[in-house]
């Protein structure tokens, strides 16, 4: 399972490493995806995002040493990557509730963050049956606010509300009140990798318009070419989408005979997306040969 070999990667590759400086284009490296896409199939599978894991498992090995040790806690720090005993003391206490020396006088393991075995990320929960509408698209023309940068502070809903505010000074629009939600493939093959980049998500929130002329000041405007794309439908909660990306590339990907493919991969949002109603209707769109 292609999916879960790429996961594997990952996680050998973190526990390796959990006390060498990596950055987070390394692991994509490993992944083989491009970042965009690679963050949304590890925050699907795990529940984390991969930021948020590789700290987890740091402070957690470097808890376990606390309690296993005499150690001084400035060395335990600077071996996990920590700049100083002040950052450290200030994640830990973050993560775990309590400071590094009451840690260390205390049984507080039940919050350590055990290593994920990828094998065990097969299992589908909830009993999520995913049953797509595969269509090619294209050539669809797209307008709108883009976002560029690693979204490590969760920078893309704050550009859906800027986007909101202004969709109505887009003139052209061909399907009023249906949005995307799009990111473009940055990296096709591995040796393109450039390790020192840090804008290599490229995420555009936008609506289909006519042509790309006469654009609002600060709009962006992508032609995405004919595409043959896996249809899934989200009902209900957005906040547990992650459920749903989990059962399309553990589940159905694997069984499918499909492969997905280096192209545009976006949510569509329509009249029948109602936040917060149990019958809201969104669509994740997956491209594939």
């Amino acid at each position: 399972m292609y999916y879960i070999g790429a996961l594997d990667n990952i996680f050998s590759y973190i526990e390796e490493n959990l006390n060498q400086p990596f950055t987070l284009e390394d692991l994509t490296s490993v992944s083989g995806f491009s970042r965009c896409h690679f963050s949304r199939l590890f925050h699907s599978f795990t529940g984390h995002t991969l930021v948020d894991y590789v700290r987890g498992r740091r402070l957690s090995e470097a808890a376990v040493r606390l309690k296993d040790s005499n150690e001084r806690i400035i060395d335990i720090a600077l071996e996990y990557q920590f700049s100083s005993q002040e950052s450290f003391t200030r994640s830990f206490s973050n993560y775990f509730g309590v400071s590094p020396a009451k840690f260390r006088k205390g049984d507080y393991s039940k919050y350590l963050l055990s290593p994920i075995d990828a094998r065990q990320l097969v299992v589908v929960q909830g009993g999520i049956e995913v049953k797509p509408i595969v269509k090619e698209i294209g050539p669809l023309k797209v307008a709108g606010l883009l976002y560029e940068g690693t979204n490590q502070n969760y920078e893309i809903p704050e550009l859906w509300g800027v986007f909101n505010q202004r969709v109505t000074e887009i003139q052209n629009q061909t399907k009023v009140g249906q949005y995307y939600g799009m990111c473009e493939p940055l990296i096709e093959n591995l040796e393109d990798i450039d390790l020192d980049a840090v804008n290599d998500i490229r995420y555009l929130a936008c609506v289909e318009v006519s042509d790309g002329e006469h654009l609002p000041k600060g709009m962006t405007y992508w032609e995405i070419p004919h595409t043959k794309y896996a249809v899934f439908t989200h009902i209900g909660d957005p906040a547990l989408m992650g459920e749903t990306y989990k059962s399309i590339y553990s589940k159905w990907l694997p069984e499918s005979g499909y492969e997905v493919v280096h192209a545009h991969d976006f949510e569509l949002y329509g009249k029948e997306f109602k936040p917060g109603e149990a019958t809201s209707k969104m669509y994740i769109y997956v491209p594939i040969k």
